[in-house]
């Protein structure tokens, strides 16, 4: 039976980043005080930038994934990007979704994630075609808050893109990390291939799901005892 599982790419955050957000949750959980809203904020373990929204997953896609994703992050070099304001969707005087932006001053954040859109789409994945905002959502009001603070600090570290995390979200397990792809340090040092090839993304998955098919399929052969001398001929 096939089994589909809501799941997403993105960025991690390093210790560091967690606690300097962790604290900036906390000051916009006194900000918010006196007010009848409630603030529901995001787990430090689950801090995280979003890349791309992958939706309801099958279970046998997951392999397509796997080979999109790591053809792309061999190709790319981690970087760091800086903390650039605070702010919230649907917009700072209604916040429902506070965050806080990133800047991408060289734009290595926006070809990362273009480079991801191209190689999932030649995979069939629908991607959300809004204009991406390169964020980490802190918190969701459940109510009407007032407008955001102009208080609050940012974080005095950057955030460090150095690998990017196959988020899956499940009624049985919750939030979990299915799968993690480290970016080389060097762009130099990784394979060189046409990300935007489908072609040879969807070949290079077929043979592997052949060579996986035929392994499953191979049974190990007996060999047959003599009835007689419990030998084997």
């Amino acid at each position: 039976m096939t089994v589909a599982v809501h799941a997403f790419l993105a960025i991690p955050l390093d210790r560091d980043a967690r606690a300097e957000l962790g604290t900036l949750q906390q000051a916009l959980r006194d900000a918010l005080k006196g007010h009848p809203v409630a603030l529901n904020t995001v787990p430090r373990r689950a801090l995280s930038l979003p890349l791309h929204d992958l939706g309801d997953v099958p279970s046998e896609a997951f392999e397509a994934v796997t080979m999109a994703v790591g053809r792309v992050a061999a190709q790319h070099a981690g970087f760091t990007l800086p903390f650039d304001a605070v702010g919230a969707f649907p917009d700072e005087r209604r916040p429902q979704q506070p965050f806080v932006r990133l800047a991408d001053p060289k734009g290595r954040l926006a070809a990362l994630r273009s480079d991801l859109g191209q190689a999932l789409a030649g995979y069939g994945f629908a991607l959300d075609p809004r204009a991406f905002v390169p964020h980490v959502p802190l918190a969701r009001l459940d109510g009407d808050g007032p407008a955001l603070p102009n208080t609050l600090k940012l974080p005095n570290v950057g955030l460090r893109v150095h690998e990017i995390d196959l988020v899956c979200l499940d009624t049985q397990q919750g939030w979990r990390t299915a799968q993690t792809w480290p970016l080389p340090r060097f762009v130099d040092a990784a394979p060189a291939l046409p990300l935007t090839d489908p072609q040879t993304l969807a070949r290079l998955l077929d043979e592997r799901l052949a060579e996986r098919a035929q392994t499953q399929t191979r049974a190990p052969r007996r060999r047959k005892r003599s009835p007689a001398t419990g030998d084997t001929p």
